[in-house]
């Protein structure tokens, strides 16, 4: 994990959902565990109070960039929320205790463009997520541009609103005749805290192909609520998705972003 500065601040994290092959199979170095990051999504907090959670991908052949326009960016960083020692299974790197990071702009920094970009790795000793900022205004010969930022490193926050957040997004990629289901896992107090008969509702948006068979279910072992959907017919090389949690007219959740790609 490595920080670094770059319009101002650029983050870089190394993500892998393979085993590395290594010759040296000591117990110290030998990685039982399927997932192998330093972070698990992106996080943006905009200035119109959205919160966009964007899960990480280690892509399969190309390198991805990902652009989210913010007018008025209130922070960003790169996340790792998933703290179980069992989804990673390693003893000596511990993943489940990499600190997340996270972008706090000191000035105003107008209008511009938070770009991911996720690089193919075999597996994680190279730093494949990079995350950073881009200003709308391009500097002039001889302008000078000055920002100021905060960077904070931790382990459970940021601050955030009584939102349910993202956990886990897993995909089943489309085979034979069966379009690609996504299953989204939503975490958080405002969940749990909802009486028995509360009627919570997923929105999902599609830019390309249809939305079908969506299904929200409590998770009676987490407290949390699951959503899963089919992403159906002609769907390009990208389609991007939303989705959220509501409750009658509320908003109860953080907004799930995902661009899913055919390779994936």
């Amino acid at each position: 994990m490595q920080v670094a500065s770059h319009w101002p601040c650029n983050l870089r994290h190394s993500r892998s959902s393979l085993l590395p092959q290594t010759p040296d199979l000591t117990p110290a170095s030998l990685s039982v565990g399927v997932e192998l990051h330093d972070s698990d999504g992106l996080l943006l907090q905009m200035g119109d109070g959205q919160w966009l959670w964007r899960p990480l991908v280690n892509p399969q052949k190309t390198h991805r960039v990902s652009r989210f326009a913010a007018d008025n960016l209130v922070a960003f960083g790169l996340l790792q929320r998933d703290r179980d020692f069992r989804s990673y299974e390693d003893l000596a790197a511990r993943y489940d205790l990499r600190p997340s990071l996270w972008v706090q702009p000191a000035t105003n920094w107008r209008a511009g463009t938070v770009e991911l970009v996720e690089i193919p790795t075999p597996n994680e000793f190279h730093d494949n997520i990079v995350a950073y900022w881009v200003p709308k205004q391009k500097p002039a010969p001889d302008q000078e541009f000055h920002w100021a930022c905060t960077l904070s490193a931790f382990l459970t926050g940021p601050q955030r609103p009584a939102l349910a957040a993202v956990l886990a997004t897993r995909i089943t990629p489309e085979h034979d005749t069966n379009p690609p289901r996504f299953v989204i896992d939503f975490m958080g107090d405002t969940l749990a805290s909802l009486p028995t008969n509360a009627v919570v509702q997923a929105k999902v948006q599609t830019s390309r192909g249809e939305i079908r068979n969506l299904v929200v279910q409590k998770n009676d072992i987490t407290g949390g609520w699951r959503v899963f959907f089919d992403l159906a017919g002609e769907l390009g090389e990208e389609t991007d998705l939303r989705a959220l949690l509501i409750n009658g007219n509320q908003t109860i959740s953080g907004t799930w972003i995902y661009r899913y790609n055919w390779e994936s």
